[in-house]
């Protein structure tokens, strides 16, 4: 009888909208790591009562990513990042305890053609109200209610 070794994983993708510039600092170590930190607000598939539920969550990339991410993405810019979900316990200024969960970013991709990205970055710098309009894929939802076993 053989042995089963289990790798267990720690993967996630979302692809969701920057809500806002991402936010970019270096380390203070020796040899100083670009660090930057944003949010994606990424749609659930599943719809209920006919009001879409979003989800916002907090990321952060490291190094050449990071600096990528800083200089080419602007406020509602669609992105697909990829990476793993990190878990922090802390305890805050008045002593209660908080976990916060983030996603490593270790790669990403852009989700609009250029024109569109440097319309949209044009747009943020001149401070015109910003349009988010994304032809480059769907934001269908499937409502599966009636589907589900519970």
């Amino acid at each position: 009888m053989g042995f089963l070794a289990l790798n267990f994983m720690n993967n996630v993708s979302m692809l969701g909208r920057l809500t806002a510039n991402p936010e970019l600092r270096y380390s203070q170590s020796e040899n100083p790591t670009a660090v930057a930190s944003f949010s994606l607000a990424v749609d659930r598939r599943i719809k209920k009562d006919g009001a879409q539920n979003v989800d916002f969550i907090n990321c952060t990339a490291f190094g050449k990513t990071a600096e990528a991410i800083e200089r080419f993405l602007v406020k509602g810019s669609p992105i697909c990042v990829t990476g793993r979900i990190q878990v922090s316990n802390y305890t805050d200024s008045n002593n209660n305890k908080r976990t916060d969960f983030r996603v490593i970013v270790e790669e990403f991709f852009f989700n609009e053609t250029k024109e569109a990205g440097d319309a949209r970055k044009q747009k943020m710098q001149s401070g015109e109200n910003q349009t988010v309009e994304n032809s480059d894929f769907s934001n269908d939802v499937v409502d599966l209610d009636d589907d589900l076993p519970f």
